[in-house]
């Protein structure tokens, strides 16, 4: 597309109102991109990994299931959940294959 000069977006303005249309619908996808992006990441701004993820996926299920563990359970299903993370990722190579 063709850009407009800032100084012909003048109200009633076909093209300057079509070029402002285009924008705001460029700038929401770009929120979103950035929202999806920002949702993956840690505190400390690293990225989640895809073995965090399964971890989370698999913690939450744990958590949800009447199973239970002796001794610290948050450190126990943390590692449960790793463990889980880790076979998942083994099994996804292993579909690759």
């Amino acid at each position: 597309m063709k850009q407009t000069p800032i100084t012909e977006l003048t109200p009633g303005n076909e093209v300057a109102e079509e070029v402002l249309r285009a924008e705001i619908v460029r700038l929401r996808a770009e929120i979103v991109r950035l929202q999806a992006e920002n949702a993956l990441l840690r505190e400390d701004g690293t990225s989640i990994t895809l073995r965090d993820q399964f971890a989370m996926a698999a913690l939450s299920g744990m958590l949800a299931s009447s199973m239970s563990v002796a001794g610290n359970p948050a450190m126990k299903f943390s590692q449960y959940a790793y463990e889980y993370a880790d076979a998942m990722l083994e099994a996804r190579e292993e579909a690759k294959e």
